[in-house]
């Protein structure tokens, strides 16, 4: 939940729906209605930024076409060429989510049909593909077409690195084509607001209402629900592990509770002849106190000997942090030592708290 995942979801709201081909069957249909629609979305009001994009980061869906650089190198066998995700957005999208183009441009609207084909890549693409080079201006040739033959779009911007698949692990390969020079049926919106974006949702139905009566949004949420969505699972099996944990430990403390407080009763006559011969009171707390201490030192190395061995099957559910942790295993095993002692210190103090006169006659 700590991880920046290159994009800031607050203040965002977003909404999906599909073009149908019926009433939209070309490009140029297509983008005459996201042209209207993007100017109707930006009257609304408190929308400050407005995009599209073909995919939502972290909604569950992905889209991966091989691609390769057209610079001079030699001929990749195409079982052997590179993938990226992909993703056809409009002018707005990385602006929407506070992104920020760290080399050249983002799209505009002079990228259109007709116009050369431009293509906008992320930091890690970048890396992979050109190390120190300079990526802008060179061709891409990408596995996916319009319809006019294969897709040679000309890099003019590097974005910065986005998580879109998973919050988990590092940003992959990322590439950007602008939706006007190839359209896609499959939309998202990703609208910035100045306040409440739950507040827009009702003008925003209406706006496409108004635009197409037929096209029907869904999935109209804040984008803080899409990413807390995704981590749903892991925050499931953690409130569940935590759970089980904590009956764990109150189990354990009402155990030693009991353990402790059985053995101060059989030691009753042993303590009442101390006392009589002028043990301290504290002497007697500190005896059974170590005695817990001692015993809590014991089942926590068998435990830290058993949690090593089990804890590498619980390698995919954890995050930035190793099965065998040594902070974590520290920090437990000091735990559980604590809470040991904290169950022994009733017994231990109602001990110091037994009559001499009535433990001597004790049997």
């Amino acid at each position: 939940m700590g991880v920046n995942p290159g994009y800031d979801p607050d203040n965002v709201l977003t909404a999906q729906f599909t073009l149908p081909r019926v009433r939209y069957p070309n490009n140029d249909a297509q983008t005459a209605f996201m042209d209207r629609m993007l100017q109707r979305l930006a009257t609304l009001p408190g929308a400050k930024d407005v995009g599209t994009v073909s995919v939502l980061p972290l909604s569950g869906g992905n889209m991966v076409i091989t691609y390769t650089i057209d610079d001079g190198r030699p001929p990749i066998p195409s079982q052997n060429q590179p993938s990226g995700s992909i993703r056809f957005i409009t002018p707005g999208y990385f602006r929407s989510l506070k992104v920020p183009i760290v080399k050249g441009r983002e799209f505009n609207e002079q990228d259109r049909q007709g116009t050369p084909q431009v293509v906008i890549i992320n930091e890690a693409l970048a890396r992979r593909e050109f190390g120190n080079q300079e990526p802008l201006g060179k061709k891409m040739q990408i596995g996916y077409g319009n319809g006019n033959g294969p897709t040679q779009p000309v890099i003019v911007g590097v974005v910065k690195d986005m998580k879109i698949n998973s919050i988990r692990g590092d940003a992959e390969a990322q590439y950007y084509l602008p939706f006007s020079q190839m359209p896609f049926s499959s939309v998202a919106l990703t609208i910035r607001t100045g306040s409440d974006p739950a507040q827009l949702s009702n003008a925003l139905r209406d706006a496409v209402k108004e635009l197409d009566p037929n096209i029907a949004l869904f999935n109209v949420r804040p984008f803080e629900e899409v990413i807390s969505a995704s981590i749903a699972q892991a925050r499931f099996n953690a409130t569940l592990l935590s759970t089980f944990a904590g009956v764990a430990l109150l189990l354990a403390a009402v155990g030693v509770y009991g353990v402790m407080a059985y053995s101060v009763t059989q030691r009753t006559h042993e303590i009442g002849i101390r006392l009589a011969l002028g043990q301290e009171r504290s002497s007697i707390l500190k005896m059974v106190l170590g005695q817990a201490f001692l015993l809590a030192v014991v089942g926590v190395v068998l435990g830290v000997v058993g949690a090593v061995a089990l804890t590498r099957l619980m390698t995919t559910m954890l995050f930035r942090v190793n099965a065998t942790d040594p902070m974590t295993f520290a920090g437990v095993a000091s735990l559980l030592i604590v809470v040991a002692i904290a169950a022994s210190y009733l017994p231990a103090w109602r001990a110091t708290r037994v009559d001499p006169m009535i433990a001597l006659r004790y049997e």
